[in-house]
């Protein structure tokens, strides 16, 4: 059973989730570059559904995330192009209209417009 809790600081209020034995703080997970190394913490999200999630750090790189919130959830460092495609796969293209994703909203309509150039027959 999942229990939540919550707890004063001097910061600000910081959710624990308990599970089992296991607590988990903040609920932030790691996130691995491409050899396997902590790169930095993200908040965990599952904006895209089905316990996925998609975020972009300060220094513009997406984080795919994925698992359920629990100390085996993690993110990984994903291109912008893999960032659309997970995006539109799960159906969630109103996130496109986010500030924080107008990057890949670009991306989406100029790819957008290049399938209408080949549909019409045009060549590039």
């Amino acid at each position: 059973m999942v229990r939540l809790e919550k707890e004063r600081t001097s910061r600000d209020i910081l959710r624990h989730i308990t599970m089992g034995e296991k607590v988990m703080q903040n609920d932030r997970i790691n996130v691995y570059d491409k050899g396997g190394n902590v790169v930095v913490q993200v908040k965990y999200k599952d904006n895209l559904g089905k316990d996925k999630g998609i975020t972009k750090l300060k220094d513009k790189r997406y984080v795919l995330i994925y698992g359920p919130l629990n100390d085996k959830s993690r993110g990984i460092i994903i291109s912008p192009e893999q960032a659309l495609y997970e995006i539109l796969k799960s159906g969630k293209i109103e996130l496109l209209k986010s500030k924080k994703f107008a990057e890949l909203k670009a991306l989406y309509d100029m790819t957008k417009k290049y399938e209408k150039k080949n549909r019409n027959g045009d060549r590039i």
